[in-house]
């Protein structure tokens, strides 16, 4: 997607140097890119922009305030993302992920759980106050390149961002404590909801029946054809792996029993063929 991107970028700048060009270009995935530079940097790059709807969500509903950003540097902070798209209207958060790790949630990440090293570019959520501002920053033409930061809010990086995320990892016991309250309250309700469901579930409807489940670590297997003949296979393979061969008298046994009727087996159908040929005249033993 990225690479079909690119080469739609480099199409969009050729032809931005045309007066008559379009100013929108709507890119693979539903993307339209946004061009951005460094504070007083001649050399445009692009972001790619798009609203972002939850998966949970029906996307067909009210359009979305959320913009789905991808192309991210590793240099560009949130305070660069929000300084960017606060030219478009008020921004209500700024979220950055790891483009592999895209959660179907808008949830803030976790500062001292769940963090992992920076592999390169990155995603954002960028959630506006207003519909407005997302459709300003949909519809912004791709001749301008806007200023990715300023004296105010620059651009982090080398030694500084360095010390800055040497910093970020240093605990702070009240922080932490915060978090871990924070979630063990909403696991807590999570449970007791569990347990209200069950609850409800064992209570008689009008009828008298109760609802009956089952419960284990391996799910029920859908009950096809296909499925119990895996399921057959798998098992006889298993059993075969914990068995030893030979390992046992009578295994020994069976093994030169079935051995001595193969022979047999081999013989007779040697006698029959010779008695075959015999009787075709093509036996010549010298």
């Amino acid at each position: 997607m990225h690479c079909a991107i690119s080469m739609a970028a480099a199409e969009e700048t050729r032809e931005s140097s045309n007066p008559a060009a379009r100013p929108l270009v709507v890119l693979p995935g539903g993307y339209r890119a946004l061009p951005v530079r460094v504070q007083q940097d001649e050399h445009i790059r692009y972001l790619y922009v798009k609203q972002h709807h939850v998966r949970d969500v029906d996307a067909s509903c009210t359009p979305s305030k959320a913009l789905l950003v991808v192309g991210i540097p590793p240099y560009c902070s949130q305070d660069n993302l929000r300084f960017l798209f606060g030219k478009f209207g008020v921004v209500e958060s700024v979220t950055l992920h790891e483009e592999a790790n895209m959660p179907s949630t808008t949830d803030a990440p976790s500062k001292y759980f769940n963090i992992g090293p920076d592999q390169g570019f990155k995603v954002a959520v960028v959630s506006f106050k207003l519909l407005q501002g997302a459709k300003a920053a949909l519809s912004y033409p791709v001749e301008e390149a806007l200023d990715l930061s300023s004296n105010e809010v620059p651009l982090i990086t080398g030694v500084t961002k360095w010390a800055n995320e040497y910093k970020d990892k240093i605990i702070v016991p009240e922080e932490m404590q915060a978090e871990i309250d924070d979630y063990m309250e909403k696991y807590d309700k999570m449970e007791e909801e569990k347990a209200r469901q069950q609850k409800e579930l064992a209570v008689p409807d009008e009828e008298g029946w109760v609802t009956v489940t089952r419960k284990g670590r391996l799910r029920g297997i859908p009950r096809t054809t296909v499925a119990i003949r895996r399921l057959l296979q798998r098992e006889r393979k298993q059993r075969a792996q914990r068995e030893l061969l030979n390992f046992y008298t009578w295994q020994r046994r069976e093994s030169k029993r079935d051995h001595i009727i193969q022979l047999r087996r081999k013989f007779e159908e040697d006698k029959q063929k010779i008695a075959l040929m015999k009787a075709q005249r093509k036996f010549r033993p010298f």
